[in-house]
C-alpha cells in the first residue's frame, strides 16, 4: 500500500484578525493512514482523478469494531466527525488533496 493519510478538519474564526469573517482551519483528527493499526481506522482508500480535473475519494470505516486488547465491541469514535461538508485532507502518493465530504452512504 502506498503512503497515505486521511484527516478531518474544521474552520474556526480568527479572533486576532480585524476581519471577523476570516477563518482559520484546524485538524480534528487523523482517521486513517498507512501506518495506523487501530480497528477503528478508515480502510480501503481510493482516489479517482476525474476527466474534468476534480477528484473523488472514497473509503470504508466500520460502525462497530472489536477492541483487540479488551475484546469488547465498540462504536467507532470517528463516526461523529464524518459529516456532510466536513473538510478532508488526504495525503496520497506524496500529494495533498483538499476535499469536502459531499455524501455518506451507510451499508450493513
Amino acid at each position: 500500500m502506498d503512503k497515505y493519510e486521511i484527516s478531518l478538519w474544521e474552520d474556526y474564526p480568527d479572533l486576532t484578525s480585524n476581519n471577523i469573517s476570516f477563518l482559520n482551519e484546524r485538524k480534528i483528527c487523523v482517521i486513517g493512514s498507512d501506518t495506523m493499526t487501530s480497528a477503528a481506522r478508515a480502510l480501503e482508500p481510493k482516489l479517482v482523478s476525474n476527466v474534468n480535473g476534480t477528484h473523488t475519494f472514497t473509503f470504508r470505516i466500520y460502525y462497530r469494531y472489536n477492541d483487540e486488547i479488551t475484546g469488547e465491541e465498540n462504536i467507532n469514535p470517528y463516526l461523529s466527525y464524518i459529516i456532510n461538508e466536513r473538510k478532508v485532507k488526504v495525503l496520497w502518493k506524496d500529494i495533498w488533496y483538499d476535499l469536502v465530504i459531499k455524501k455518506m452512504e451507510e451499508d450493513t
